[in-house]
């Protein structure tokens, strides 16, 4: 049987960083309004992209961490 990292993590619900990915949109976003009725506007799918890519550094860095933690 193949020792999958990603399945475990998800598995076992160990995201040892999830809390700091809300509080990272959460600012993103804010960021994002305070800025809507400015010159600088975030185009939406450039939002979309930033919280994708904010979700998927956290769990990336959650299963490297895991696989630290049972090494």
């Amino acid at each position: 049987m193949e020792n999958n990292a990603a399945a475990y993590a998800v598995g076992s619900g160990n995201y040892h960083f999830l809390k700091y990915g809300p509080g990272a949109i959460l600012c993103f976003v804010g960021a994002k309004m305070g800025l809507a009725h400015s010159a600088w506007k975030i185009d939406g799918m450039v939002s979309l992209g930033v919280i994708t890519g904010i979700l998927a550094i956290i769990g990336i860095a959650s299963i490297i961490q895991e696989n630290a933690l049972r090494n």
